[in-house]
């Protein structure tokens, strides 16, 4: 497990990305955010990973950061549809939560 610190980074990197999707079942969509993160920076090439990052970004409203991994994600496969979805869900809510400030502040 990863308490074990095995010196595998693709190793790692898997149980980090399984671990954010127990953290997604949960609704532990911070650590899940946190998790998968980790395990980009171990494996750039785990699709999942972005995948569940941006899924988990989704969930927390970072709205950035979550078309960022999208984009990332779909670098490595441009027929992700998931990410594709995501990422449009993402700069949407991005822009209508741009209107409202702006409608608020002015």
């Amino acid at each position: 497990g990863l308490a074990e610190r095995c010196g595998d980074d693709r190793l790692n990197a898997l149980l980090y990305s399984n671990r954010a999707q127990v953290q997604l079942t949960l609704g532990n969509n911070a650590k899940a955010l946190e998790d998968a993160l980790e395990a980009i920076k171990l494996d750039e090439t785990s699709i999942k990973s972005y995948f569940r990052g941006a899924r988990a970004a989704l969930r927390t409203e970072r709205w950035p950061e979550c078309e960022q991994l999208c984009t990332s994600g779909l670098k490595l496969d441009p027929s992700a549809a998931e990410l594709t979805k995501i990422q449009q869900a993402a700069v949407t809510r991005r822009v209508a939560l741009a209107e409202v400030e702006e409608r608020r502040w002015g």
